[in-house]
């Protein structure tokens, strides 16, 4: 299933642009929320109990439609709840990407 099912596309110009995956825990429920090139942003319920299994459902979730990783994840807030990490789709004949873990 793609994340973007149900809705628009990409546009061409903007499929490179990276898309922002911000994930928040709040008491036992992870939160996603997923800012695309196009500015339209989209929550998605996630099956993970952990910020650790969910870092990887969403990555995994953005791998299937060719995104990667082009940073590492970061906590923007000062209480460690909540976790942002940047994922792009790289040119077809870019062979060379960044670290994926």
């Amino acid at each position: 299933m793609s994340l973007r099912s149900g809705g628009s596309e990409v546009s061409d110009d903007a499929i490179h642009e990276p898309v922002t995956v911000l994930l928040r825990q709040t008491d036992a429920k992870i939160e996603c929320t997923v800012t695309w090139p196009d500015e339209d942003s989209r929550d998605y319920d996630l099956q993970s109990l952990s910020m650790h299994q969910a870092k990887r459902e969403i990555k995994a979730w953005l791998a299937r439609d060719g995104y990667r990783p082009v940073d590492r994840w970061a906590a923007p807030g000062p209480d460690g709840q909540q976790l942002m990490r940047h994922f792009a789709r790289p040119p077809a004949n870019d062979r060379i990407f960044p670290a994926t873990r």
